[in-house]
């Protein structure tokens, strides 16, 4: 367990705010200022920048919330590892991508279950800038993730490389037509995921590598269901933009066809993310590994 000015400076980075900080904790504000004033003492070095409308950490605080979450969450997997050493039982908790999450794992985790039958499992599916807030709070051990991070702060290795294609329903103008250039998609409406969502960003960084943006596209419709998205596709008219795992059954019964591109053969690598200091790798580079064989 963590001492309670680390614990205080921990709720303090994830809040932002003094007054949420206190409520969270059940203290005044007085005593979390205190807390913190105590922290910089002792090491001798600001850690909040104060003024402004939103507190800021300063690069010492910075350095300290990256390297206190990862002492906390290890500090988590050690009560839930000694609980389950009492059960004899393995236990993943981990988070994906909705395109891993649904397209990938259900095998993998089909077989892994074949091996480990008393493992417990717990995956969250969300989009990747919510998975990395949870592996920063120590929520989940690591993460599988299609979207972009930052590899200086994580520790990482690759899952799979995958395709990354344009799709359009069977009814498009486009299906049949040869190679086409990025450009030329953007007299189509275009189905896109959520902010924040990983496979948004990998088109958005597309986009602007070609000097594109989303508001080229003749009509953009933002859809956080990709079952729907696909489905909205396919009836068309309109585009999207998708990783192959996440298409190929549409594709195989003929309900979504690939836009063929000139010039742009996109793959991308989904990534195992996990924090950088931590201690406990057990679970995870077994399951990393049983992932590489399979």
């Amino acid at each position: 367990m963590l001492d309670y000015h680390i614990q205080t400076f921990l709720a303090l980075c994830r809040h932002k705010n003094y007054t949420r900080t206190a409520r969270e904790l059940h203290l005044t504000q007085p005593a979390v200022t205190r807390h913190i004033q105590q922290l910089e003492q002792a090491y001798g070095v600001p850690l909040v920048l104060r003024g402004g409308r939103e507190l800021r950490l300063t690069p010492e605080g910075e350095a300290l919330r990256r390297f206190a979450a990862a002492v906390d969450a290890d500090a988590r997997r050690m009560e839930d590892k000694l609980a389950a050493s009492r059960r004899e039982a393995k236990r993943l908790h981990f988070g994906a991508t909705l395109t891993i999450g649904e397209f990938v794992l259900p095998d993998i985790l089909c077989r892994y279950r074949e091996r480990y039958p008393d493992c417990e499992i717990r995956l969250e599916v969300e989009n990747t800038a919510e998975l990395l807030r949870r592996l920063d709070a120590g929520v989940i051990d690591f993460a599988l993730i299609e979207g972009y991070f930052d590899k200086g702060i994580y520790g990482h290795a690759p899952l799979s490389a995958e395709r990354f294609l344009a799709v359009c329903g069977m009814g498009s103008p486009l299906t049949g037509k040869a190679p086409l250039p990025l450009e030329e998609l953007c007299a189509q409406p275009i189905v896109v995921r959520e902010p924040g969502s990983g496979t948004r960003e990998v088109l958005e960084n597309l986009l602007h590598e070609h000097n594109l943006s989303l508001s080229d596209f003749r009509a953009v419709s933002e859809i956080g269901n990709f079952r729907t998205l696909k489905q909205l596709v396919a009836a068309g008219p309109g585009i999207t933009f998708a990783y192959a795992p996440a298409v190929q059954e549409e594709l195989a019964a003929g309900l979504l066809r690939e836009i063929p591109l000139k010039g742009v053969r996109l793959t991308r690598e989904f990534s195992f993310v996990w924090l950088k200091d931590s201690l406990f790798d057990g679970e995870r580079e077994d399951f990393r590994r049983f992932c590489e064989t399979t």
